[in-house]
């Protein structure tokens, strides 16, 4: 807030006899609060308090009332708004009053057949100044038509009868404006679409147990249940029947209904078999929590979250016990962890147990190979992660005989590195593209005598090149894409 160039500054604010006699009598209250604080700011310009922040925290606004109310008496004639980049600051500059004199009375001149309708509208009690002016500024602001704003009292008079308050209306208006709707076809539009879902919201809030007549908001949970989340108007009027004993409510039924989308259950079936069951989830999360080593008081999240997803996969009550002990066995104790395991599994194709159980002979199986590997060249220790990716390179990848691996393990366990070794010669195989025992065979005595040991040797067909920054980021991003 800054006074412009032929507005005097002080140690105290100036609120001329005209702003008291002309504007404060007919101005929304919020808008008196933020032009006055505006005033104060402006004595001291440069202070920390000079922000939009602080205006919020000392004026108990949010950042967008405080901009409608300058909006408000930027039409007055009063302020100007600059443009700013910034979304979280305004550049208001306060402009002497003298020299609007009647512009409030000349904009109640310019909507005086509106005043008349809007009266007309609301017969239950006479519309102040204070309130006209708020209508005023909402359709200067948005550039609401008159005539939509016309449609939108109408509307709310019907849901809220004849005393309605305007705060309503404005609110109503604004989520209106929210949607782009700003001119009178588009509000009659949308206002018919409301009439057309009218009977049927009705009906939920009926098979509910309650009485009363669908608000807007109402009127947009229906649009939302049946349009975003995809629910039948049966569908939602049976779960209103269900909820109806457990102290209802709209807000009750669309936490329910979120949550029954949530676990992609949208058939009356699907959601019965749910209900049905509920107590044998209960039981099957309480029993794999506790087999992991957890307790909790309510395992409705446990369920909604893990255990129908992984029904829904395939997994039976059994083969997710077993899973739940195989998961404490390799010290994962968290419900997180053990869906890791599962969705491994599932990527896998592992759903049922005797899947598993073969899955796991057959790493079973790798590892009594590798240990009779780890054997043969003299090494008496158990198999690691290391030896378990280096067997699966060279068998699924190079693609090499379990033959061939003892061949080359008969030369590699007299090195003093016999694994290194080892891996070193079956590269070499796979780079041969020798798949036959025999040519191995013969392969692997001439590598032992061989100069791929010998530096200089190794050397003799290379040529040395200093590779740049992007050489490398180059190898690297391929690298990054290769899967281990």
């Amino acid at each position: 807030c800054n006074y412009s160039n032929d507005t005097h500054s002080g140690s105290f604010i100036v609120l001329e006899n005209t702003f008291i006699n002309e504007y404060l009598p007919i101005a929304p209250p919020s808008c008196i609060k933020a032009y006055l604080y505006g005033l104060y700011l402006c004595t001291n310009p440069n202070s920390v308090e000079n922000s939009l922040e602080n205006m919020c925290h000392v004026l108990s606004m949010d950042a967008s009332e405080i901009k409608d109310a300058f909006l408000y008496w930027q039409t007055e004639g009063l302020v100007q708004l600059l443009e700013t980049d910034s979304t979280t600051s305004l550049d208001i500059r306060f402009l002497p009053v003298s020299k609007r004199v009647g512009s409030s009375k000349k904009r109640a001149n310019k909507y005086q057949e509106f005043n008349s309708k809007i009266q007309g509208l609301i017969k239950g009690r006479m519309i102040t100044p204070t309130e006209y002016n708020e209508y005023y500024t909402l359709i200067e602001s948005f550039h609401l038509e008159p005539e939509a704003l016309l449609l939108i009292t109408d509307y709310c008079i019907k849901l809220k009868g004849e005393k309605i308050n305007y705060p309503y209306i404005i609110t109503v208006a604004k989520s209106f404006i929210n949607d782009g709707l700003l001119s009178a076809d588009a509000i009659k539009e949308k206002l018919s679409e409301h009439e057309e879902i009218a009977s049927e919201i009705n009906e939920i809030i009926k098979a509910l147990g309650k009485r009363f007549s669908a608000s807007i908001e109402d009127r947009n949970l229906y649009i939302k249940w049946t349009q975003e989340l995809g629910f039948s108007k049966g569908v939602i009027k049976d779960i209103a029947k269900s909820l109806s004993t457990k102290n209802p409510s709209l807000s009750k039924l669309d936490n329910t209904l979120e949550k029954y989308y949530r676990l992609k259950l949208f058939s009356k079936k699907e959601i019965e078999e749910y209900n049905k069951q509920w107590m044998t989830y209960h039981d099957l999360a309480k029993e794999i929590t506790r087999t992991i080593g957890l307790y909790y008081d309510n395992l409705d999240t446990i369920i909604e979250n893990y255990i129908t997803d992984w029904l829904q996969k395939g997994y039976d009550y059994e083969t997710l016990k077993v899973i739940a002990h195989y998961s404490l066995k390799h010290s994962i104790r968290t419900i997180e962890g053990m869906n890791n395991v599962i969705q491994k599994f599932y990527k896998l194709g592992l759903v049922s147990a005797p899947s598993i159980d073969q899955y796991i002979n057959e790493l079973i199986e790798n590892d009594n190979a590798i240990q009779k590997i780890l054997e043969k060249c003299n090494l008496l220790r158990t198999v690691n992660s290391w030896d378990r990716d280096m067997y699966k390179t060279w068998t699924e990848t190079w693609n090499i005989s379990e033959d061939i691996i003892l061949l080359a393990t008969d030369i590699a366990k007299t090195k003093a590195n016999p694994i290194q070794y080892l891996n070193k010669m079956l590269s070499s195989i796979f780079e041969q593209k020798i798949t036959d025992p025999k040519k191995a065979e013969e392969f692997f005595k001439s590598f032992a005598g061989n100069s791929f040991s010998n530096t200089k040797s190794f050397n003799r067909d290379f040529i040395e090149r200093t590779y740049d920054k992007k050489d490398l980021d180059a190898l690297f991003d391929n690298l990054d894409n290769i899967e281990i």
